[in-house]
């Protein structure tokens, strides 16, 4: 494979922490002495086209919260061009009536669907534009419902630390015992969205539908039955 050779003036760039990257380590272009020097640093397209994907990472804005909210999320989508996107579903063993219990409610979400959810306040319950908070991992979040789709879809949009997200979850019946849930969800925003990797979230999410079937399995097994 043909290599490409890159002026130390044109980036300094560390990909360690860039889950996505076949490239697992630092790239470095750094000057020398009390004027630039050249210390060319030599990539193969594929360590090039990593470098680019991870500054356009860095770059990348999208729309604003109000679009995403609006044009985005109550439009049943995310954002597909966003440099972080994740989706995960789970087959949950209760009735759709039971999924949709759990997930709406939001002041539970600590035992129910986000295990590290802190200091949860429902200022307007939950109805389309109702905001809501919560912390997760020490940052707080500031979000609004965007779909209140009873026994079908809950959607909302918020932010945290500069990073912009629509979050879905939609729930489908598959017989009248069972529930396939699906959840995606978008980010953006520069510059904490580095830290940040489409496996990491994917896998948050996926955690997220364990402790949502868990808890639903749980409460329905514990029911006498009829």
């Amino acid at each position: 494979m043909s290599e490409i050779d890159l002026d130390s003036k044109i980036v300094t760039a560390t990909l360690d922490r860039y889950d996505d990257s076949p490239v697992n380590r630092s790239v470095r272009c750094q000057r020398g002495g009390g004027h630039h020097q050249a210390l060319p640093c030599r990539l193969n397209r594929a360590g090039l086209g990593v470098v680019t994907k991870f500054m356009g990472r860095l770059t990348y804005r999208g729309p604003s919260l109000a679009t995403l909210h609006e044009d985005y999320a109550k439009h049943r989508k995310i954002d597909e061009f966003a440099p972080v996107r994740a989706r995960a579903n789970a087959l949950i063993d209760s009735p759709v009536a039971t999924v949709w219990q759990k997930l709406s409610d939001v002041p539970s979400w600590a035992d129910n669907l986000e295990r590290n959810a802190r200091d949860i306040s429902l200022a307007d319950g939950v109805r389309v534009d109702g905001e809501f908070r919560r912390t997760l991992n020490g940052a707080r979040v500031r979000a609004r419902f965007a779909v209140v789709d009873e026994e079908r879809e809950l959607a909302w949009t918020g932010t945290s630390l500069g990073v912009r997200v629509v979050h879905r979850y939609t729930l489908d019946p598959d017989g009248p015992r069972r529930t396939r849930v699906i959840v995606e969800e978008s980010m953006a925003g520069p510059p904490m969205i580095a830290l940040i990797s489409s496996q990491r979230l994917t896998r948050v999410l996926q955690q997220s539908l364990d402790t949502l079937r868990q808890t639903c399995e749980t409460d329905d097994a514990s029911r006498p039955s009829t």
